[in-house]
């Protein structure tokens, strides 16, 4: 044995500080130490003596079973760990705080055995009070039982984290992972984190269970900061009565402006468990928000149990108060996601709401989310003026409203009835997989109600005068009489299979909707009921009946100019229809996205159809904010392309919205007339008529010029160091600024942008690669961002993933994520709307890849991607042409210079055909761009950059608005240089010179069709370089700051914001 470990052994109990400022004590084995403070003075004893491990200061050769160590200024940090299993902590009562981070890390357990028993106290115990100053906290992790015994702890800024996992022990082990009654507050932004795993009991597993069994109500509070208790229940082991993953008996939790999230799994495997629900709350338990958020998320064990349960019985199983509280006193979200197993002979529950409990509660205003595929309660009270959504966690699951209703989620009468009046609105199904049957029997409601299902068999629902919406996605509408309307009360819309894959609702019987009602269509392509919705009416004699209804027609393909479409097929009958939609009569264009359409109730071969004629698309199209005053300057109809040269007069004839404008003849501007408001609160968009007389040629034309609201764009960006993300939107002149949800701070995060949920505006995806786990800051329709979790893939230490990226690769309209893991595969993560759903898309080889990247490379509407290979070979991985969800691989060209050398390679349609092209540029400057061909590449030199100046990131956009991709640079001497997109090559141009800012975007903020740049400096300002109409400079426009963001750290950016 060498001296070296001959000194390690007789070491007892080590104290040192190695010459840094971080103090070490370090336990043997089967060492127990007890510590607490003074303020400035730690005193510590120990059933071993200390020993000195090599200080810089006064520690010298102590050899005593008790040390005072003093003097600590000279310290920022105090590590304790074990050396060997058997260590024991406890935290005694102090008069006086901790002015030191704690870090304590006990891993070192071997797998031994402890002795049975419930209460068998062993591991790390907080007892009396423990303070902490400034930003200074704890950070526990261990691998051995966390026991608070009226323990209250105290902190600032500081965090409390306590980690514990005791899949080391042996069965059945000693109690749960964290248990006891502790008071914790943190009175500053400190946050307060509770994570235990796999616990340990002969009659309980528990990941974490706290309790006021002891006398005392264990309190955790924050003020600035969030609380996050996570709890695993025990593994494969035998024995445990109870295994449950977060238990909370008489608890309260409590943050003024942060969030608070609860997640129980209970055990994954294992026999002889009587009960293995994933979060349990009883006893008056309360979760209590005043600006922040809850979450509570439970997934029950593999036998049986349920998700989330709210209970009502004191230790003993005797009814003893209200059983628990999900309480608001503002507009944040509350959400429950509670998975349940098989467990009552009627079939498992995912979540139970005990006797008088309360979620929300009469301050709430934000939207109450309950996902569960099943429910059983006894009178709890649910309360909020926001929404309140029920949503099945499994597409497919049939619903029930009403006594005698079938389903799995069975909502009776009495249940309806303990729903506070007030809701804003209530949603029933699930909005995004649309599937499953509902059956409603005599349902009544207080507030507007939307129900969404594949199938619906209707027999009476009334929500007095508040509006109805039925959403019948996959199916049809079934009523007794076989009248589609029949006993649907209230102000009744029937939205057919919107938002999700298009389809055919079928109607045998007469179809009546009521005035003010609206009828929903999606189109994506030209197949009635396979890429467009479609409602059938069939049976001889049948009525149509739609007059004084909304009709709601969405795109998101371009239509065949010939083609109908047929959005009511009145079948058998030879009735014509009766009315017509609102503002739409006959022979009346609608507008859909940038498409038009001529609208006609007398289509089809017996003239009684109710068909979409695709019309001319107007001359030009302006987008304008959705209001615009009196004089306010709407556009300029020169942006046609008129030879300014040229005398030309110009003369607004007419057309929807010509009352409210006005046309300066000699240059076509159009103005909102005096004493006039342009809006969009009555019209969807306004079709104007203008004469353009051209004197110097000769010539008179009539051109039609459409006004539509503009897109919106600004900026999404994320602090690192707060965990805060910021939303702004950009008007014209300013970014607006608000603060979104918060995620974990100076985690390593990886984001990406996409449109994931289908509404055109921006969402962020994000992973912990150490955990394969997606999360979504996902926009709202009020134009807020919430935080969701999206699914999950292989853990980057097991899948290797690389070129992970964004595309839609089945067309839906909904963005996707793609990656390659160390085998080669390529697997997708589909976007279902709310989820993410994985499928293997094909097959690389594992190695030899310089980069890859996504785009649309033969102009099919549906991304796929492209792989340069070491030998300098391109492959092209798409689906045209594969089976669904597979791609097809082929080769289709090869860059010279087989290596890495390769500085940047960037996708995009360079000569406006409509498929992506490859731009990259090689290590001695040199640009080459390949365009996309059928199955090959077509190269040219696109011209060099020096080398002898260095480039910050390349944006790309269309800076001239040609339609053609171009890219722009800022080189280190502050200059802009430009590429400009052309039918063949591509030219090269200088820009204005400005400051370097941190942050660079690219994005249509002037909404002229022409891509600006927003910059980002690091003292909170903003400022637009918008790009002008001969793209041969940007113009420099000073935007509003963010006050109060200075210094900080942003990463990743999103650039379509409601």
């Amino acid at each position: 044995m060498s001296p070296e470990s001959l000194e390690r052994r007789v070491l007892l109990a080590a104290i040192s500080d190695s010459g840094s400022d971080v103090l070490t004590i370090e336990f043997e084995t089967d060492e127990t130490i007890t510590v607490h403070s003074t303020g400035d003075t730690y005193v510590l004893a120990s059933t071993l003596p200390f020993s000195d491990g090599g200080a810089k200061g006064s520690f010298q050769g102590f050899g005593t079973t008790s040390l005072i160590v003093e003097n600590l200024s000279d310290y920022s940090t105090l590590n304790i760990v074990d050396n060997g299993p058997g260590a024991v902590l406890t935290f005694a009562d102090s008069t006086g705080p901790y002015q030191h981070q704690v870090n304590l890390v006990f891993d070192d357990l071997a797998g031994q055995i402890i002795s049975p028993g419930y209460f068998n106290r062993y591991g790390i115990t907080f007892q009396g009070r423990t303070e902490f100053t400034g930003d200074h906290g704890i950070n526990l992790n261990a691998d051995i039982h966390v026991t608070f015994e009226n323990a209250i702890l105290n902190a600032e800024d500081g965090d409390i984290v306590i980690r514990t996992d005791l899949s080391k022990f042996g069965n059945p082990g000693s109690q749960p992972a964290i248990r006891g009654n502790p008071i914790i507050d943190v009175s500053g932004f400190g946050e307060i984190m509770l994570d235990g795993h796999h616990g340990r009991g002969q009659y309980a597993g528990h990941g974490i269970h706290l309790s006021n069994f002891g006398g005392t109500t264990p309190v955790l509070s924050t003020n600035f900061g969030d609380i996050f208790l996570r709890g695993v229940g025990a593994e494969f082991h035998a024995g445990f009565w109870e295994d449950w993953g977060v238990s909370l008996w008489g608890v309260e939790v409590r943050s003024n402006k942060g969030d608070i999230t609860l997640f129980g799994q209970a055990r994954s495997q294992g026999t002889n468990a009587r009960e293995q629900h994933g979060v349990y709350l009883a006893v008056d338990t309360t979760i209590e928000v005043i600006e922040g958020n809850i979450l509570v998320e439970g997934h029950a064990g593999f036998i049986q149990g349920h998700g989330v349960v709210f209970d009502g019985y004191t230790h003993g199983s005797t009814p003893g108060g209200t059983g628990a509280n999900l309480i608001s006193h503002g507009s944040g979200s509350i959400e429950i996601i509670a998975e349940g197993r098989g467990y009552q002979p009627d079939g498992p529950d995912g979540l139970y709401l005990g006797r008088d409990s309360l979620i929300g509660g009469p301050d709430a205003t934000g939207p109450i989310l309950i996902h569960a595929n099943y429910l059983r309660y006894d009178e709890p009270v649910i309360q909020t003026t926001g929404d309140l959504h029920f949503l099945p966690l499994t597409p497919g699951t049939n619903i029930g409203l009403g006594d005698g209703a079938t389903g799995q989620l069975n909502l009776d009468t009495a249940f309806l009835g303990r729903l506070v009046d007030g809701f804003r609105s209530i949603t029933i199904g699930d909005p995004d997989s649309g599937s499953g049957h509902v059956d409603i029997q005599d349902a009544d409601f207080l507030d507007p109600v939307t129900i969404v299902g594949g199938t619906f068999n209707i027999r009476h629902l009334d929500a007095g005068s508040d509006p109805v919406d039925v959403i019948a996605r996959t199916g049809s509408i079934v009523t007794p009489d076989g009248t589609a309307s029949e006993n649907t009360l209230g102000g009744s819309d029937i939205a057919l299979l919107g938002d999700f894959a298009p389809g055919q609702a079928l109607i045998d019987g007469n179809f009546q909707l009521n005035a003010g009602d609206t009828l929903s269509f999606e189109y994506r392509g030209i197949v009635a009921g396979r890429d467009y919705d479609q409602l059938r009416v069939i049976g001889a004699g049948r009525t149509v009946n739609i007059d004084g209804v909304d009709l709601r027609f969405e795109m998101s393909h371009p239509p065949l100019a010939a083609d109908p479409i047929v959005i009511i097929d009145n079948v058998d009958s030879t009735s014509s229809v009766q009315g017509t939609f609102v503002g739409l009569p006959e022979g009346a264009t609608l507008a859909a996205g940038d498409f038009f359409f001529t609208i006609s109730y007398q289509g089809g071969s017996d003239q009684n159809d109710v068909v979409l004629m695709p019309s001319d698309a107007p001359n030009l199209i302006l987008r304008i904010p959705l209001t615009m005053p009196s004089g306010a300057s709407v556009g300029t109809v020169r942006q046609l392309g008129i030879d300014p040269t040229h005398d030309v007069t110009f003369t607004l004839l007419g057309g929807s919205g010509s009352q409210l404008l006005t046309i300066d003849s000699q240059t076509g501007r159009l103005f909102v007339a005096d004493g006039m408001t342009l809006d969009f609160s009555t019209m969807s968009f306004y079709l104007l008529e203008v004469e353009i007389a051209d004197a110097t040629a000769g010539t008179q034309e009539t051109v039609l010029i459409a006004i539509v609201p503009e897109d919106r764009r600004g900026a999404i960006l994320w602090d690192k160091g707060t965990g805060l993300w910021h939303l702004g939107k950009f008007d014209g002149t300013r970014f607006s600024h608000q603060l979104g949800p918060r995620w974990t701070k100076d985690a390593d995060w990886q984001f990406f942008e996409g449109d994931f949920n289908g509404d055109g505006f921006s969402d962020i995806a994000g992973r912990l690669g150490g955990t394969g786990r997606w999360w979504m800051l996902e926009s709202s329709t009020d134009g807020s961002y919430r935080t969701r979790y999206w699914g999950s893939w292989t853990a980057d230490a097991t899948a290797g993933w690389q070129d992970v990226q964004v595309g839609d690769f089945n067309g839906d309209g909904r963005d996707d994520i793609i990656g390659r893991n160390n085998s080669g595969r390529l697997w997708v993560l589909q976007s279902d709307g709310s989820q993410f759903v994985p499928q293997n898309y094909g097959r690389w080889n594992s190695s030899g890849w310089i980069t890859a990247v996504v785009g649309d490379f033969d102009g099919d509407g549906r991304d796929g991607i492209a792989g340069l290979y070491q030998s300098g070979d391109w492959f092209f991985s798409e689906t045209s042409g594969a089976p669904a969800g597979q791609f097809l691989t082929q080769r289709v060209g090869r860059w010279s210079n087989p290596n890495d050398n390769w500085n940047r390679i960037i996708p995009g349609d360079f000569d406006g055909d409509g498929r992506t092209d490859l731009l990259g540029q090689y290590s001695t400057g040199d640009w080459w761009l390949s365009y996309s061909r059928t199955s090959t590449l077509e190269t040219v030199f696109a011209g060099r950059w020096s080398t002898s100046v260095g480039f910050m990131e390349v944006l790309s956009g269309d800076f001239d608005g040609d339609g053609r991709w171009d890219i722009t640079s800022q080189n280190s001497n502050g200059y802009w240089f430009v590429k400009r997109g052309l039918q063949t090559g591509m030219t090269h141009e200088g820009y204005t010179q400005t400051l370097s800012f941190p942050i660079q975007l690219a994005a249509d903020y002037s909404l002229d069709g022409r891509t600006d740049i927003a910059l980002y400096d690091s003292d909170g300002h903003w400022y637009l370089l918008k790009a002008s109409a001969t793209a041969s400079r940007f113009d420099e426009v000073s935007a509003r700051p963010w006050l109060g963001l200075i210094d900080v750290g942003f990463a990743t950016v999103g650039t379509t914001v409601r």
